[in-house]
């Protein structure tokens, strides 16, 4: 029973690594903070790979991770990856400041409105898949009242997709 715990233990705190040995020892630090850039993390995720790369005696290169992360913000704060990190339930904490916010922040909006309305989707297809015993045993709704529901959510989602200006170039 220790052995099971302890290998628990090792393999979440591995799971947690933000780089795996061989992405520490290959050392493309320019392209890991690009692409740190483009998921709208800050620099501060650097700290992260430098304590996962030291588990490894790896010493990353701060300059290098830097300057890609420097390129990969403006890339970043665009309207089109303000929608598609907001539809994918990214919170924004200020990352664009200093880097075209205002369009960032236009299809975050849009994004946002989104995103929410898919999130209703869903508690309405968990409640649909419940219904059926709920309603057996005299409580909830039917299913029919979900379907209907998810009908109408689902149609006012396609509808702001299709009004969207940034959806169609984020395709």
């Amino acid at each position: 029973m220790k052995y099971v715990l302890l290998l628990t233990t090792v393999l979440m705190l591995s799971a947690c690594a933000s780089l795996n040995k061989q992405q520490c020892l290959d050392g493309q630090w320019q392209d890991i903070g690009y692409a740190d850039a483009m998921k709208g993390a800050t620099v501060n995720r650097y700290d992260e790979h430098r304590d996962a790369c030291f588990e490894h005696g790896i010493s990353p290169d701060y300059e290098a991770y830097s300057a890609g992360h420097k390129a990969g913000v403006p890339d970043f704060c665009t309207a089109e990856s303000g929608f598609i990190a907001a539809r994918k339930g990214y919170k924004y904490q200020g990352f664009c400041i200093d880097h075209n916010e205002s369009a960032f922040l236009d299809g975050y909006r849009e994004g946002q409105d989104i995103y929410w309305i898919e999130r209703q989707i869903g508690t309405a297809r968990q409640f649909l898949y419940s219904a059926d015993m709920d309603y057996s045993l005299g409580g909830g709704f039917s299913e029919a009242y979900y379907e209907r529901k998810i009908e109408r959510l689902e149609l006012r989602r396609d509808e702001m997709l299709d009004r969207s200006r940034y959806y169609r170039s984020a395709k």
